[in-house]
Formats: structure tokens, C-alpha cells, sequence
């Protein structure tokens, strides 16, 4: 509605009433596809339309909070932590590489806490840490917390698994980004995973609900992930059924609660 670029103020129209943050859906155990594939088009159409864009490049190049925040809380940290330096060397790669690959504008922190759902609609707020860089960060922010909803609602993982399959297939088809580029990325949004996945159960941005028995999972997974050199979401459903053991006695998480805690 209005935009002062002296005093660095935007002014939006209000979202409806009835909107709700996808971080409540998903902790509810509301999975709606249409939802997966909106973000899709969202996501793909921002990507291309901002793809090699020099201007854009020079106007939104302040990277700082996102490394320092984003993959300071997830992906630094983890690696701090970590011994196996196997897992250590993996991290630094996957740090370096999407530091590195500055192609487009991304939101840089598409969080499902950042995104409203209302009617046939979905809506992303929050752009402070939007930056250019690259895209397949912005996909794997959002398709880790449908994972990791996932794995928190075990008995309903495959509503879950379905939305991440959905959503990359509607990517695909929308993206307009170069062959060679979209080759590497899917890889890389998988590897992302596992410092995301680390940083809810272990790091500085941890879910305060999750259960022992899903940080159990995710220890031995988050390092699986991140040094494997995945090619398909199907790896990291299988990675999930492997360890029902594990994730099928985990008892359920108070929704009320988490609402309230959610930090998601």
C-alpha cells in the first residue's frame, strides 16, 4: 500500500481475520496439499523472475544477518558441535557452496511461522532476512518443517512425506532456472535438512515439545543426511520408516501447548 524508501517503510494490506499461521496447521495435523502448491508457484515464480538480476543483486546484497542468524543458529552450529569430522567437513561444504551461489532473490527464512494460510490462499511475511542468494535454501527452510511435522505426527507421515513430494513437483515444473543449477539443487535442499533438523532438537533454535524419542531420531539422522549424497525426498522417507522403532513409541505433543511455544 506504501512504500517510503527514506525512512525504510513498507506498508502492506492486513491479511484476513481468519488467516492462520501454517506452523499451527501443521502442528495440528492440517496437511492440505493445495497449500504445498502454492508455496511452489510462490517460490518458483520469485526465483525466476529475479534470476540473474544485477540490480537486485547489488540492492539485497547484505548477506550478514542471514549467515550469521540463519546459518549461524542451523548449520554453524552444528557444525561447532559436532566431532566426526566427516560431518563437519560435509557441513562446511554445504555452508560454502550456498554462501557462494548468489543467483537470485530468496525470503532466506520461509518458515511456516512466516506463512498465512486463509481460504485458497497463502501469504509470506517477515522479509528482513531477504537477501540474494540462493534458492535452494529458501525451499529446504520449508520442506524440513513439513519433514520434521512429519516425524512429530509419525502415524501421519505420509500426509506429510506427500505435501514435500507435491510441492517439489510443481517447483520443478514452474521453475525457469538453468538446467545446471537445478541439477544441484535438489541434492542440496535434501542435505539442508540435517543441520535444520539438528537445529530445532539441538540448537539455538530448538522445539521446546519434541520428545526424546524424535531427538533420538534426528541425531543419528541430521548427520546421515548432510554427508549422503541424496538424490530423492523417497531417501529421507525411507530414513523415517527405518527407525519406527524409535518414532512409533514416541507418545503425542500436546497441540494446545505447542501453540503456544511455538518458536517453530
Amino acid at each position: 500500500l506504501h512504500y517510503d524508501k527514506e525512512n525504510n517503510l513498507v506498508i502492506f494490506k492486513a491479511a484476513p481475520k481468519e488467516a492462520r499461521i501454517l506452523t499451527h496447521e501443521l502442528l495440528a495435523g492440517i496437511v492440505k496439499v493445495e497449500v504445498a502448491q502454492k508455496l511452489a508457484e510462490l517460490l518458483a515464480s520469485v526465483h525466476n523472475s529475479t534470476f540473474g538480476n544485477k540490480i537486485l543483486k547489488k540492492e539485497f546484497s547484505d548477506y550478514v544477518p542471514w549467515i550469521d542468524i540463519k546459518l549461524g543458529f542451523f548449520h554453524a552450529h552444528m557444525w561447532a558441535e559436532e566431532k566426526d569430522q566427516l560431518v563437519r567437513k560435509a557441513i562446511q561444504d554445504l555452508m560454502n557452496k550456498t554462501i557462494a551461489n548468489k543467483v537470485a532473490l530468496i525470503h532466506a527464512d520461509t518458515n511456516p511461522k512466516n506463512i498465512l494460510v486463509y481460504e485458497k490462499e497463502v501469504l509470506i511475511i517477515d522479509h528482513e532476512f531477504s537477501c540474494f542468494g540462493d534458492p535452494a535454501y529458501d525451499v529446504a527452510c520449508l520442506l524440513a518443517h513439513y519433514y520434521l511435522s512429519g516425524i512429530i505426527h509419525y502415524n501421519q507421515r505420509q500426509k506429510y512425506f506427500r505435501a514435500i513430494e507435491e510441492f517439489w513437483k510443481v517447483y520443478e515444473e514452474k521453475s525457469n532456472l538453468p538446467r545446471k543449477i537445478k541439477l544441484k539443487m535438489k541434492r542440496n535442499i535434501i542435505r539442508h535438512f540435517g543441520p535444520m533438523l539438528w537445529g530445532r532438537a539441538f540448537g539455538k533454535a530448538q522445539v521446546p515439545f519434541l520428545h526424546d524419542k524424535t531427538k533420538e531420531f534426528i541425531l543419528r539422522a541430521s548427520k546421515k543426511i548432510v554427508t549422503s549424497n541424496f538424490s530423492h525426498f523417497k531417501y529421507l522417507f525411507d530414513l523415517a520408516e527405518k527407525h519406527q522403532n524409535i518414532l512409533g513409541s514416541s507418545p503425542p505433543i500436546d497441540i494446545r501447548k505447542a501453540h503456544q511455544e511455538v518458536t517453530f
